[in-house]
């Protein structure tokens, strides 16, 4: 049995170290009976599973006052740590919590494994992770259940290995004979709560205890069953173990995924970027919608052996063409530009342009053979009125950086310098002027402190001078608006780019110790529907930090932080830039399905259009992977379409979760479910009881066994309980109060939690989600069942009925796929009060033309009736004249469609419409 053996002879296994945290002294060890334990600030001793145990939030420490780990202890060859632990941390707000850290070990829970790393005597290290992307105990919900849990690790240099054992049953175990044969170092001061941001935890601990042996798995049960009694570990080990209890896991289980939450193929894609692009489901715009374009930021890197120089001008086509974006000139004009794309570009001038450049990629060279390799604001050979100096001449920071006060003329050769790069590898062959540009920025860190800005008198006699009544903090923010500006008017002092709109990376309104202040920051950008917008960095990586942060891995936490002080300017839309993660293993990053959720509640919080980012680290991989990516924000958008008018003229609702890091003062503008792994947004319309409520499922492991695909919930909206369903890819739903009636229904019911190439070939279409109406009225209604309370939505039927002699439209696209060469016509329909009465069927073909966006070209195809009768829900597919099935044949690769309705009486109620592709 290797290390797991019945020490069979040892019944009395006395700790070294042990504390229970009861009588009158709770940090005295009962073991020597020295206070060995102290505590940076208060501590407080509550009930827990075994007596009392010691409580102490983030703020303060718990450290032992001497070595624990010694040679002399025994402590360094042979250990065994067992204790009984509460995390006090929710999933959306817990980055890494601190278990033991000192110079012997570091062991810590995070978000995606338990990390346990052990320093050798030998200066070696190593670091073992077990990972929590499983069920059970490897799922990181369940150390968030708030009860206290039983915890040993086990160190074994004569065996050389490691264990790990959680409420009596071993997670783990790990042999590496080259390193963990060495003893461990003798440790300092050891750390069982640190004040550390990157190891704070809340957390209670109870019944500590360091042995110097090996527990057999029987003594190791034995305390956890008795902890579970209300009993104190005890030093006596009684009976045999056996070697059938279940309380060994021999062996550890792989992370489980959903082999359809990834591209076919996976992890070698069985199709090309472009083609999958071609393929997915279309992301449905309402027609003649003025939603802003999305912005391509996505670094496309091919292995060698591909032809990118092909198609990436295929895939930046088929963005502005089918989703939404603009077309894409050059992603670094810095970089040669392929001729390909110049042209192109020449050739669809109804798409608008948009070239992205980076300021960190200016090159002195480009115009001074002699200069460094590096832009100005980064030279170190500047005069020393650039830096941020002492009045001793001394740089401040340790080396030289930007000073608030410096001069602008570096600034102006950098935006000169890119701008030549745009003359250079673009304008000289392009025959039209750019619309956007995308600004990579990343030249200036994070605000300085007030005491470094004071400790320069150039700073301070600048500011002295011209902004004497101002903090340091609008001073530095205005001057480095400045400086950006004249960046920009050099940069922009072209006639193809003097009325492009003008993004830069990171212009958002989040805390000050990372930010400038963007009361000044924000006017960077242009006004677009009198507003500024800002450009967050919402990157949730790893996909378990969802709604927190951890350093510049930001996420809805750090973005709602941020809205709170633009939507406090006026600014109620933003443009963020965001991404998934950057590994080149797919396994890593965010999942489609939670990620169209997320998209969609940062949209219902004012996200109107994206700078759509991905690139892997390091390792080039092939696109076709990851170019799922690109169509996420056009999913969202097209749900966006739709609620428009909520859109403009509302505002998000703070909701009732506020931010715990700022003693609950900012609105994270999401309401309580009762469970964290569920977001809900609610955007209301100013002068109306409409509502947009956006719904969804956001686990923190990938496993789907982990949390379920759908789930009911209830929020209190202002003052009623709303009860629905939500989805992991999201649910959005209108809820109004309008002419005496209560409709709830949802917008984007055919969206799927996989990836897009698995979604359905069929086009479902709610009847209440329509495109327009001609020659009469449309009204939709809501119906529940007869006992559901108020605000129970958690069964409905949303449907329309139409004025006799209207018609109703539904546009939709076939891809380029086989399945849509023909589809067959179902309609979900019943007669009010019963009767009978004709559904009028009319196909058009070639609606709408993306050269011309805004004409609409019906051009008559097909007619058909269909025979309604009936009180009760049916589906209908027979034409009542042929008798035979409604097929529509002959489509052509995105061309529009419309499909209008036309009933023959005011009494036909439309639920749902099918087109079932290929049949």
């Amino acid at each position: 049995m290797g290390l797991v053996q019945l020490l069979s002879a040892q019944k009395n296994v006395k700790p070294v170290y042990y504390w229970s945290f009861n009588g009158s002294n709770p940090l005295t060890d009962s073991i020597d009976n020295k206070n060995l334990l102290s505590v940076n600030g208060t501590a407080n001793y509550v009930n827990s599973m075994v007596g009392k145990a010691i409580d102490i939030d983030n703020s303060n420490s718990l450290t032992s006052n001497k070595s624990l780990f010694t040679t002399q202890n025994g402590l360094c060859q042979k250990v065994s740590i067992a204790f009984l632990y509460q995390v006090n941390l929710s999933p959306d707000n817990i980055n890494s919590s601190s278990l033991i850290n000192n110079n012997s070990f570091q062991m810590g829970l995070y978000t995606q494994n338990i990390r346990w790393k052990t320093f050798h005597k030998d200066k070696s290290a190593h670091t073992w992770e077990i990972s929590l992307d499983s069920v059970g105990r490897y799922n990181l919900n369940y150390y968030l259940d708030k009860r206290c849990h039983h915890w040993v690790f086990i160190f074994d240099s004569e065996k050389g290995a490691k264990q790990l054992w959680i409420d009596g049953m071993l997670l783990a175990e790990v042999k590496d004979l080259a390193i963990l044969k060495m003893p461990l170092s003798e440790s300092g001061v050891t750390y069982l709560q640190h004040t550390q941001e990157s190891s704070k935890n809340h957390g209670k601990w109870d019944e500590i205890a360091f042995y110097n042996v090996i527990l057999s798995p029987n003594h190791i049960r034995k305390q956890w069953i008795e902890a579970q009694q209300g009993k104190a570990f005890s030093f006596v080990e009684t009976g045999n173990f056996d070697a059938n209890n279940p309380a060994i896991l021999k062996n550890v289980p792989s992370p489980k995924y959903d082999i359809k939450e990834f591209v076919p193929g996976h992890p070698n894609a069985s199709s090309s970027a472009i083609q999958q692009l071609q393929n997915y489901p279309s992301p449905r715009f309402k027609p003649f919608h003025q939603v802003h374009r999305n912005v391509n930021s996505m670094v496309l890197r091919y292995p060698k052996n591909m032809n990118a120089e092909q198609e990436v001008p295929q895939i930046y086509l088929e963005l502005a063409k089918n989703w939404n974006y603009y077309l894409t000139v050059m992603q670094n004009i810095a970089f040669a530009t392929p001729q390909i794309q110049i042209q192109q570009a020449n050739d669809n001038p109804w798409f608008p342009l948009m070239i992205s450049s980076g300021w960190g990629f200016v090159n002195q060279r480009e115009q001074n053979p002699m200069g460094e390799k590096v832009p100005y604001i980064k030279s170190a050979k500047l005069p020393k009125s650039h830096y941020l100096a002492d009045k001793n001449g001394q740089f401040l920071m340790g080396r030289k950086t930007w000073s608030p006060a410096s001069p602008l003329d570096s600034i102006q050769k950098d935006g000169d310098i890119q701008r030549s790069y745009f003359e250079k590898n673009i304008a000289k062959t392009l025959k039209r002027p750019i619309d956007l540009i995308n600004e990579n920025g990343e030249v200036f860190g994070h605000p300085y402190k007030d005491s470094i800005l004071m400790q320069d008198p150039n700073v301070v006699k600048d500011k002295q001078i011209h902004f004497p009544k101002w903090d340091w903090y609008s001073y530095q923010s205005y001057r480095r608006y400045q400086a950006d500006s004249t960046y920009k008017a050099a940069y922009l002092n072209h006639p193809l780019l003097k009325n492009a709109a003008y993004f830069y990376y990171e212009i958002d309104g989040e805390r000050p110790s990372n930010r400038y202040k963007y009361e000044y920051t924000r006017k960077i950008h242009p006004l677009l529907r009198n507003t500024y917008y800002a450009t967050h960095s919402f990157y949730p990586i790893p996909h378990a930090l969802w709604a927190t942060t951890s350093g510049w891995r930001n996420g809805w936490n750090y973005s709602m932080i941020a809205r709170s002080v633009e939507l406090n300017l006026g600014d109620k839309w933003f443009c963020p830039f965001i991404t998934t993660g950057f590994s080149a293993n797919e396994e890593k990053n965010m999942r489609p399905g939670r990620w169209l959720g997320l998209i969609k509640a940062l949209s219902a919080t004012g996200a109107e259009f994206y700078h759509n980012f991905f690139y892997t680290e390091k390792n080039v991989s092939n696109p076709a992977n990851y170019i799922w990516n690109g169509i996420t924000p056009s999913y969202v958008q097209g749900i966006l379409s739709r609620y428009t008018d909520v859109f403009w003229q509302g505002n998000v609702l703070e909701g009732d979760v506020k931010n715990p890091e700022n003693g609950s003062k900012t609105p994270l503008y999401r309401f309580w479910t009762g469970n964290p792994n569920h977001l809900v947004v609610v955007r209301k319309h100013n002068t109306k009881e409409k509502y947009v409520i956006v719904g969804t499922i956001q686990p923190t492991q990938l496993s789907p066994d982990a949390t379920p695909r759908t789930d009911m919930v209830s929020i209190s909206l202002n003052g009623e309980t709303l009860t629905f369903e939500i989805r992991q890819q999201g649910s959005t739903y209108i809820y109004e109060k309008t002419e005496g009636r209560t409709l709830f229904y949802q917008l984007d019911k055919w969206h799927q939690y996989e990836h897009p190439a698995w979604w359905s070939k069929n086009i479902a279409m709610e009847a209440e989600v329509l495109d327009s109406v001609a020659n009469g009225k449309v009204t939709i209604y809501t119906e529940r069942p007869p006992k559901a309370g108020t605000g129970d939505f958690s069964a409905f039927t949303s449907y329309i009925s139409a004025d006799k002699g209207a018609k109703v439209a539904y546009f939709f696209q076939p891809r380029n796929i086989p399945e849509h060469s023909q589809f067959s016509l179902k309609v979900r329909a019943r007669v009010k009060e019963g009767g009978n009465a004709n559904l009028g069927i009319t196909f058009d073909a070639n609606s709408l033309d993306y050269k011309q966006p805004n004409i609409y070209t019906g051009k008559k195809a097909q007619s058909n009736d269909i025979a309604i009768s009936g009180s009760e829900w049916k589906w209908y597919t027979i034409d009542s004249k042929t008798k035979a099935a409604i097929i529509f044949k002959g489509f052509q690769a995105d061309t529009p469609q419309t499909l209008w309705l036309a009933p023959s009486s005011d009494k036909i109620e439309i639920d749902e419409i099918v087109l079932e592709a290929g049949r």
